[in-house]
């Protein structure tokens, strides 16, 4: 693709590029969800002027109705700062505006061709219908009351923010409660949901660590197309509910949004397993 044919803006050494949903910092991918670059490239594209929360959500959430809207907009933020290496008590880049939005600081420039000109940011690349997905309760092994009270608010977050990617639809809570010690098969449990994915888990305690397994499943297929242990020690239980959702949503990103062709995976190679410590 060359420049002509690129939707892109470009500020102090970035590029949000707006026909891929890719950000590059100085030549490098930086890793950023799908919903939190929609966010990144609305104010980009109004840099320098003052976006309301309100105006936020209608713009890229419409009039959905979302469990907690304000705690996905502040995470949202907040991996967007992360992917910019920006400290919010001294931000480059988006300014808070007390109890009313943001506003994006440095200058930028937009560079498209006639082609994509007029494409609305927050535009839904390809889409033809969104991915549905089940999150179901974590299982408890071996766990203090502690530990199983992070797996159950783990379930609820990623829930809840899988809940503001306009690309996914995500099977409710209650809905899913009642197969939190069932024995059937995720492709029964899948068909009973109407979903195509299911995201299961099981939390484990070991001295004071405590370790998240988790596995996206294909529920026409019963196969695994991602899996991910993530471990850490139980100290703040917040943060690290935090730390845990956003690994488990950033690396099974890759399954709820459109992607160029070319790095779609092989079918015969579709198991990515994820493994990391968090401090």
């Amino acid at each position: 693709m060359t420049d002509g044919e690129r939707d892109v803006l470009q500020f102090d050494g970035y590029e949000l590029d707006l026909s891929t949903g890719e950000l590059r910092g100085r030549g490098m991918r930086v890793s950023l969800q799908p919903q939190p670059f929609k966010i990144l490239a609305l104010l980009a594209g109004r840099s320098g002027q003052a976006l309301t929360r309100d105006e936020i959500r209608l713009e890229l959430w419409g009039n959905q109705t979302f469990v907690d809207f304000e705690g996905s907009l502040n995470f949202c933020i907040r991996q967007i700062r992360k992917a910019l290496n920006e400290d919010a008590r001294r931000p480059r880049y988006i300014e808070t505006l007390h109890r009313r939005g943001y506003r994006f600081l440095v200058p930028v420039r937009r560079i498209c061709s006639a082609a994509s000109a007029s494409r609305d940011l927050s535009h839904k690349d390809g889409l033809s219908r969104p991915m549905t997905v089940a999150v179901l309760p974590l299982s408890e092994l071996n766990c203090p009351s502690q530990a199983r009270s992070v797996g159950e608010g783990l379930a609820e977050l990623l829930i809840t923010y899988l809940s503001t990617n306009r690309s996914v639809r995500v099977a409710s809570r209650t809905s899913t409660m009642k197969y939190r010690y069932s024995e059937k098969s995720l492709s029964k449990i899948g068909m009973e949901l109407g979903v195509e994915r299911v995201l299961e888990g099981a939390v484990m305690h070991s001295g004071n660590r405590v370790r998240i397994a988790a596995r996206l499943i294909d529920t026409s297929t019963d196969r695994n197309e991602w899996a991910g242990c993530y471990e850490s020690e139980m100290q703040d239980w917040l943060k690290l509910q935090d730390h845990l959702v956003s690994s488990i949503i950033r690396d099974t990103a890759f399954y709820f949004a459109p992607r160029p062709q070319e790095i779609t995976p092989d079918p015969q190679d579709r198991l990515l397993m994820t493994s990391q410590s968090i401090a």
